[in-house]
């Protein structure tokens, strides 16, 4: 009959073949691959079989030699478990009772039963885990996918951000030459009105100066006695009119 074992005499049959387990750490071994390991009963009831000893220490070396995360822990436990042989034939003990012919042990069902479950179980979970590798490589694909569309927009964006800057900066350096040729067109144009003005100026005052000029001689004239106009006007010149006389006084 196969003998079952407690999870403390599990632990401390590892203590003695040299595999340092702490207790709180044995119980996550077994929270995390319940379903793996070949049990009887439930919770603090749970009896391990012998074979739950080598699935607790390559649960230990998976994780702390190998470094490997639960699922890949798991998938090497039913693949381990799925090439294991048929169920082991336990041997009588010579001084133990003959059993009669024809009728099973308790603990021939019992292993037989377990194992069949638990090959069940690994074929389920390695086809679980085909269908994970499927959906992981289509979603693999998927990402791919989405990732190059993604790159390639954002080179197109990229582009048109680039040839938008360089319209922008075309169109500020129209703006600033347009901007410098106004501010010169208007330094020309004031320079010209400054001028037009200057010039109007002299104008004036040439005006104002003759008009002065001619007033003051039209007085003087006014005031000679008619004698000394008729000698100043006499001479081999004609008489012309009283504007040509006053022009040449």
């Amino acid at each position: 009959m196969s003998r079952l074992y407690s999870l403390k005499q599990i632990r401390e049959i590892l203590h003695e073949q040299g595999m340092h387990i702490p207790d709180g750490t044995l119980r996550n071994y077994r929270d995390d691959f319940m379903d793996l390991l070949p049990h009887e009963g439930q919770g603090r009831f749970a009896r391990y079989h012998e074979d739950a000893l080598e699935i607790f220490k390559d649960i230990r070396r998976f994780r702390n030699d190998l470094r490997l995360d639960n699922g890949e822990i798991r998938r090497r436990l039913t693949e381990r478990m799925a090439r294991s042989s048929g169920p082991s034939v336990e041997q009588t003990p010579d001084h133990a009772d003959p059993v009669p012919n024809g009728t099973p042990q308790t603990g021939e069902t019992a292993a037989p039963q377990a194992q069949a479950a638990n090959m069940a179980a690994a074929q389920q979970i390695l086809a679980q885990a085909a269908k994970t590798g499927e959906l992981a490589g289509n979603i693999d694909l998927r990402t791919r996918y989405l990732l190059d569309s993604n790159t390639k927009i954002l080179s197109v964006l990229q582009r048109k951000y680039a040839e938008d800057n360089k319209i922008v900066q075309s169109l500020r350096e129209d703006f600033a030459a347009a901007v410098d040729s106004l501010r010169r067109d208007q330094l020309a144009l004031n320079e010209q009105v400054s001028e037009m003005k200057y010039m109007l100026k002299q104008v004036l005052t040439t005006v104002s100066e003759r008009t002065a000029w001619h007033n003051t001689q039209d007085t003087a004239v006014q005031n000679l006695p008619v004698e000394e106009l008729e000698q100043r006007f006499a001479g081999e010149h004609k008489p012309r009119g009283f504007f040509d006389k006053l022009m040449n006084f």
